[in-house]
């Protein structure tokens, strides 16, 4: 089975609940699409965790990027604390020199993109999904999806991974590849809901971990089944 899980937060008694609710097994495969880290008390436990199971597969998120933006002196630790970063900032800070370098080449390193087939569909596996200006377009007027977040990734990664525009544009447009992201709680923003929304071209699976206090929830999706289960 496929699952897919976004926007964590460094919850790790979550992320350990929603696993066995879901009966997610060695035997499956389990995409993360960013922010695994941040606001959250222990994002290094929950980041070995994630590193130590060859069967979950890390994307990149804005809050990866944060993390090895502080690690290469890119941004304060004053800067990283005001994008929700003042508790991950914290653990790293015990780290040795040579532990902090090999964190962030880890970061640096993560993949930012999936395609990936099942049931005999494709889809592509993302944190953001678009970028306003860097649309690419196939001849018969759809978007070509996967060549328009190559295009915004190599225009600006930090401009990529914070962007909101994908949940500000025309719905009406056609996508030739349909998205799955994190990244903008639609759900708890626009209906005061902690849920998976699931939208014409994307489905969108962050449900709000990170504003647990507003009534946001972690959620996990199987791609097979199209269950979702939430803690």
């Amino acid at each position: 089975m496929t699952y897919l899980m976004s926007d964590i937060h460094g919850d790790y008694e979550n992320f350990c609940r929603i696993r066995e609710m879901a009966g997610v097994s060695d035997d499956d495969k389990l995409y993360i699409l960013g922010d695994l880290i941040d606001r959250g008390e222990k994002n290094l436990k929950l980041l070995g965790e994630v590193r130590n199971c060859p069967n979950i597969v890390l994307l990149k998120g804005n809050h990866e990027l944060f993390a090895e933006m502080y690690l290469d002196g890119s941004i304060s630790g004053r800067r990283w604390d005001s994008w929700g970063g003042k508790s991950t900032r914290k653990e790293l800070d015990k780290l040795s020199s040579k532990e902090a370098e090999e964190l962030q080449d880890y970061f640096y390193w993560l993949p930012k993109m999936e395609k990936i087939t099942c049931e005999g569909k494709q889809w592509i596996l993302t944190h953001t999904g678009y970028v306003y200006g860097c649309s690419a377009y196939n001849e018969n007027g759809t978007i070509n999806t996967e060549k328009t977040i190559q295009k915004a990734m190599a225009k600006n990664e930090f401009n990529y991974l914070t962007s909101n525009d994908l949940y500000e544009m025309n719905p009406e447009k056609e996508w030739d590849t349909t998205l799955i992201v994190g990244h903008y709680p639609v759900g708890l923003m626009r209906k005061n809901e902690g849920i998976v929304t699931f939208e014409k071209n994307y489905i969108n699976l962050d449900a709000g971990n990170g504003y647990r206090s507003k009534g946001g929830r972690l959620a996990c999706y199987c791609l097979e089944t199209g269950e979702v289960w939430y803690v």
